[in-house]
């Protein structure tokens, strides 16, 4: 059985087109505001990403699996995604004003009630809407979306900044805008595939029980990507922060290809067509294969580009290179969750995230307060090689593979590299086509 080609060329096109905008607008964005406002954009991307998280509490994996197992049309899941997501607009601006009522002004400082609440709803509606456009196969759409995300954050950054927005507000809001380009065109996109129609979704005490599963993943595995930031934040200066945070951001590139090939197995699972396991196995090698390589390559990039451009920022180049293990082994968590979760085992990534976020709370409480961001990146990348350790353990159980099914070998790289080309190649050659007509 081969790779679903046309699903993983648009998506994996859209995530090197997404890789240069979005480092091209991540660099020169961080050069204008300095590693102090760095590390308050960092805030609010962390922590309206955890309260999106878990105020959606794995509505977004549930409804991936009933619309790509097509238990839901998509009248059903607009009425869902639409309802839940105004209810979390409201309910987070309350919930951030009582948490800064409450102790939470040090890490909230420097950001809005309104800021925080508007980027959660978008975040939110990002999650539900893109899993379902996802689930309906519809690739080249959203990775259209996602290269528009990318160069809306620049684009906007600047336009503020020219109306006299502050560099801090304008980033901000920038960001917030990006994310609410793909939520907002994704959800009219499902709205415009239902007919603008909304009905009453039916089983939703089974849409529960999956959430409650699949939640526990999202929130814990948000805890493992995003609370190294947040410790760091309550215990070292802004500016220690923004270095940090740019690290992990140039670190997570290598995701883009594993998660754009990843949310082309999911609905082929889900429809019943690849049981065995092994069709997911020799992808999972794939991947892991072009992720090793991708991984040096940004080590190298990213270590040059803060040495020549970005020196304010030099105190982050020891995270990227700590962080690139855990980072590039967690390549395959990403194929094999999503096989998982089309299983309808989500209770495999729950556990997976947890052994995760018990190693990161134990170490970044232990390291940070020792040696700082080099201890977070330390944590992180030892978290993300137990979870994957973790969801190879259940994915063998589920479909009888063996653990060297997934490991990466002397040849997948080469086999890797030639499907990429091959794919690539033919994917450019019929848009050249369509053009011509």
């Amino acid at each position: 059985m081969s790779l679903p080609r046309t699903g993983a060329a648009n998506m994996m096109t859209g995530a090197a087109l997404r890789i240069v905008i979005a480092a091209a607008g991540t660099i020169v964005i961080a050069a204008v505001i300095g590693p102090a406002f760095k590390g308050v954009l960092a805030t609010l991307m962390s922590v309206s990403t955890i309260a999106a998280v878990a105020l959606g509490w794995g509505l977004a994996g549930a409804t991936s699996y009933y619309v790509a197992t097509k238990r839901w049309s998509e009248a059903q899941y607009n009425a869902l995604a639409v309802t839940w997501t105004l209810v979390v607009a409201g309910l987070s601006y309350v919930l951030f004003g009582l948490a800064r009522r409450f102790g939470a002004e040090r890490l909230l400082s420097g950001l809005t009630d309104l800021q925080l609440a508007s980027a959660t709803a978008v975040v939110l509606l990002y999650s539900l809407a893109g899993h379902a456009v996802l689930a309906l196969k519809r690739f080249k759409f959203f990775a259209i979306l996602d290269v528009l995300s990318a160069a809306a954050n620049p684009f906007a950054f600047f336009v503020l900044l020219a109306i006299g927005i502050g560099s801090l507000g304008a980033a901000v809001w920038a960001w917030i805008v990006s994310e609410a380009v793909v939520a907002i065109a994704a959800q009219v996109a499902m709205l415009r595939l239902a007919k603008w129609r909304m009905a009453n979704p039916d089983d939703l005490g089974g849409v529960a029980r999956y959430a409650a599963q699949a939640g526990g993943w999202d929130v814990l595995n948000l805890m493992n990507l995003r609370l190294d930031v947040l410790l760091l934040r309550s215990m070292a200066s802004a500016s220690a922060v923004g270095a940090y945070a740019l690290a992990t951001q140039l670190t997570e590139v290598v995701w883009l290809v594993p998660v754009a090939i990843g949310s082309a197995v999911l609905p082929e699972v889900a429809e019943g067509g690849h049981d065995q396991g092994i069709w997911t196995a020799r992808i999972a090698r794939l991947t892991s294969s072009v992720s090793v390589a991708l991984s040096l390559a940004v080590g190298v990039a990213g270590t040059v580009l803060i040495a020549v451009f970005l020196r304010s920022y030099v105190a982050g180049i020891p995270a990227i290179w700590l962080l690139l293990p855990g980072t590039a082994v967690a390549a395959t968590s990403k194929v094999l969750g999503n096989d998982l979760n089309a299983r309808g085992l989500p209770r495999a990534l729950l556990w997976a995230a947890v052994a995760s976020v018990i190693v990161t709370v134990v170490g970044d409480f232990t390291l940070i307060p020792l040696i700082g961001s080099v201890g977070a990146a330390i944590v992180s990348s030892a978290a993300y090689s137990i979870a994957a350790l973790v969801l190879v353990v259940h994915f063998r159980s589920a479909t009888g593979s063996r653990f060297g099914d997934v490991v990466p070998r002397r040849a997948d790289l080469r086999e890797a590299s030639a499907i990429v080309v091959h794919t690539a190649s033919g994917y450019l050659d019929r848009v050249r086509g369509v053009q011509r007509q």
